[in-house]
């Protein structure tokens, strides 16, 4: 009995690594150079090195895609060549959904859960938005803007009052 196994297609180096990083330096400093020179009202080389960044990096993803396609088309990878495509992709999607999950699970943390634990107006002398002690005068300048402190009193309680079902308002 003969076991056949399949090869695995391992690809000639490429230029394309080196065309994309010096694509993206060319962007990043024609952007910086570019942002300077509108900050200062002058024409300068700016952006022309952005437009040159980006067609560099166009030629870069066409020529490199093309690469690919090539290779697939001549029939060099195999079913473990696919699969090895297939599971790449997968772990970079699922390591953006957890990027972003925890990116919005600590903007959920910091503006819901930890804003209220600082009981904001209630004690004095711990920062600018704190409140007066009683009987004192207050600071020179303007009062802080009122922070709201539960969900409902925030800007969906204010956006639907009535109806939405938050706790405190009507229609809950």
């Amino acid at each position: 009995m003969k076991i056949d196994h399949e090869r695995y297609y391992v690809p000639e180096q490429s230029v394309w690594p080196i065309v994309g990083a010096i694509s993206l330096f060319t962007i990043g400093i024609g952007a910086a150079l570019l942002v300077n020179d509108l900050a200062k009202d002058q024409h300068g080389a700016g952006g022309y090195l952005l437009i040159i960044g980006l067609a560099l990096l166009c030629y870069m993803l066409f020529g490199w895609f093309k690469n690919v396609i090539d290779e697939s088309m001549a029939g060099l990878y195999s079913s473990q060549m696919d699969r090895s495509f297939r599971q790449g992709m997968s772990w970079f999607i699922f390591s953006e959904v957890m990027f972003f999950g925890a990116f919005f699970g600590a903007l959920f943390y910091a503006r819901i859960i930890s804003v209220p634990w600082l009981d904001v107006g209630q004690t004095a002398g711990r920062g600018p938005c704190r409140a007066a002690p009683p009987g004192a005068a207050p600071p020179p300048g303007p009062s802080p803007p009122e922070i709201p402190r539960r969900l409902a009193d925030g800007l969906p309680g204010r956006l639907f009052p009535q109806g939405i079902g938050l706790p405190g308002r009507p229609g809950a």
